[in-house]
């Protein structure tokens, strides 16, 4: 039998294990529901722990904070909570697939049409990946400020935020890139 929700948030805030168990029993189908219908099932099980490590972070913070008196409204809390983490988690996921786009892309820009072809014949997964390895030893050639933004470009960094953590200015920041974009190809081609 499931005990009263205030039982069981206050077992959590005690840090008493079984009060875990209880919550997980009952509201573990509620952040499950939430994150499925974000996400799918795919990664369901890894977002559903970070929405209990947020609401366990900063000493219980956001456990503390519910102030309602009913389940229904603790629900509702703890659908909002799990929203945000969820959200969260999708942009995160977002930003992480741009950075794998941009680096397919340069690699395309840089390798010419091999790496277009050996992908779309889709022959060999292994031969775009030849080329992306020569792409990286492309990038070990180039001066080190311009290897810098590349690589932050690569971890998905946008031109601005490069510009920030380098303290240089955004148009220098745009066009070291694209300068090191051209010495690619040019590396390439000889």
């Amino acid at each position: 039998m499931i005990k009263d929700f205030r039982t069981i948030i206050n077992g959590c805030l005690m840090g008493n294990s079984k009060g875990w168990k209880e919550f997980l029993l009952a509201y573990d189908r509620l952040l499950n529901g939430i994150v499925i219908q974000t996400f799918g099932r795919r990664d369901s099980e890894d977002i559903v722990q970070r929405i209990i490590e947020e609401l366990i972070k900063d000493d219980f913070r956001l456990l503390r904070q519910f102030t309602g008196e009913s389940e229904i409204a603790f629900k509702v809390y703890l659908k909002n909570i799990g929203r945000n983490v969820a959200r969260n988690e999708f942009r995160k996921l977002l930003k992480r697939r741009e950075a794998t786009d941009w680096q397919d892309n340069e690699v395309e820009i840089v390798m010419g049409k091999q790496a277009e072809e050996a992908w779309q014949k889709g022959e060999s997964e292994a031969h775009y990946r030849e080329l992306s390895n020569e792409f990286e030893s492309l990038i070990e050639k180039l001066d080190f400020t311009s290897r810098q933004v590349i690589l932050y470009r690569r971890k998905g960094y946008k031109h601005r935020e490069i510009a920030v953590m380098m303290a240089m200015p955004l148009g220098t920041i745009t066009s070291l890139c694209n300068r090191a974009i051209v010495e690619l190809k040019k590396f390439r081609s000889s």
